[in-house]
Parts: C-alpha cells; structure tokens; sequence
C-alpha cells in the first residue's frame, strides 16, 4: 500500500515538473532578457589579438576599449577604440542598424550587407558577432539537456555568416557561457564567457570573453573593467553624426 502510495506521488511530482519546463523559444526569452537586464551599462575592456605559435600563445595586437550600453525598447550599443592603430575608431549599433566611424576619414560608415561579416579592428569578432541575442532573427532546437544546462543550436531566418550557431546556456542564470559558430565546413570559431559574476540582483556577467578562431589559429581576449549599471547616458552619445566625439570628453 505504502509503496502504492509512494509511485502515485511520484508519478503527480512528475508531472508537475513537466508541466512547468520550459520550451526552448521560452529558454531563449530568458537568455535575451538576461543579456541585458539593466537600463544603461558601460565599460572598460582590455582586449589582446593573440596568435598561436607552435602551441603557445602569443599577443600579436593590444586595444584600451570603452563600451557603453542602453536598452530601452531596442539596443543601442557603442565601443569606442581608445589605443593602438585604431585608436579613435568607434561601433555604434541602434536597433538593427549599423555604423562605424574612421577617424582617417573622419565619417560614420553605415554597416550593412556583407559588411556586418567583416572584423572589428582586426579581431576575432565580426560585426554580426557583436550583437546581442535576437530571438525574432531565429528559430531554435534544444540539442541537448544537461544537468545544470541546456545546450541549444541557434538557426538563422536573416541573412547570416554561419549556418547555424549551438549555444551553451546556464539553467541557474540563463547566461550564455559557450558558442560554436558554425559554418559549411564545420566549427569556425568558438566563444567562452568566463569568471561570470553577479554584479546586482539577478544581473550576471562575463568578466572575461575570449573568441577563438579555429581556422586562423587566432583569439582575442577580452577582460572587464570598471563595470557600471543604471548611469544616465545622454542620448547624443548614440548619434551616428556625434560619433566624433569621444566619451572621455
């Protein structure tokens, strides 16, 4: 009787725990919310281009960064290059527009078509990378679940340099702590989010993010400093026609 008793409130636990997962585009609204989760951010970023020689890493390029954030209804991104030969050179991202200022020029180029699949600066990262998660940009397939994680394979409905893109994400913060960006001959590159810290209620973030290029035998590290949430930003901060300007000013 008692063991009766027993798998009739497994079978009842079961079943609520079933009714409460979650479905994979759920997951993924998770995963956009808490890639922002905050008004405003910004940022310091050391980041090295490094190079594989013979099995040992060696820096090959070095960048100061500053990166400044708002999400208010839709993105607005800017990371201003503050070192090296590319000092001056700024990313601004509205919405799904794009821009990049070159100082020799002293303009703001729209990015667009194939250009979004270009490098930043000479990293690892492309333009496209560069954007947060867009969950209306793609359908998604739960690969795989894991104890603490669900692995998830990312399908673009845009026009996009990879044929896919499988992402691993945490069940206890929903941050993505891995990416495989895939092209038609396999795995390209592959994105680590590392030393992953709570930076205000239910707010997580990568301290450091290192993009691996397979093919190149190339990454670039990225390191967070003198993080800040919740500061005002001026809207002019986010104007293509600004983009002179520096945020040190």
């Amino acid at each position: 009787m008692r063991r009766s008793v027993l798998l009739i409130l497994s079978m009842i636990l079961a079943n609520a725990i079933s009714a409460w997962a979650m479905t994979v585009e759920e997951i993924m609204m998770q995963v956009a919310k808490a890639q922002r989760g905050v008004e405003t951010e910004c940022a310091e970023i050391e980041s090295v281009l490094e190079e594989n020689k013979n099995g040992i890493w060696a820096a090959k390029k070095n960048w100061q960064l500053t990166a400044i954030a708002q999400y208010s209804g839709q993105d607005w991104i800017r990371v201003d290059v503050q070192s090296g030969k590319e000092k001056g050179t700024k990313f601004l991202m509205k919405g799904k527009e794009q821009w990049q200022y070159l100082p020799t020029l002293n303009r703001a180029l729209k990015i667009s078509g194939n250009t979004r699949f270009a490098k930043f600066v000479g990293s690892d990262f492309t333009f496209e990378d560069l954007e947060l998660e867009d969950v209306k940009k793609h359908s998604y397939k739960l690969v795989e679940e894991l104890k603490d994680a669900w692995i998830i394979k990312a399908l673009p409905l845009e026009k996009s340099a990879y044929v896919s893109r499988k992402l691993w994400i945490t069940k206890e913060n929903f941050i993505i702590t891995q990416i495989e960006f895939v092209k038609t001959r396999g795995v390209q590159k592959i994105l680590s989010n590392q030393k992953t810290e709570e930076i205000q209620t239910s707010v997580w973030r990568a301290g450091e993010t290192i993009m691996l290029d397979q093919g190149n035998q190339t990454r670039t590290v990225l390191v967070f400093k003198k993080r800040k949430i919740n500061i005002a930003l001026p809207a002019k901060l986010f104007n293509s026609k600004s983009l002179s300007d520096d945020l040190t000013n």
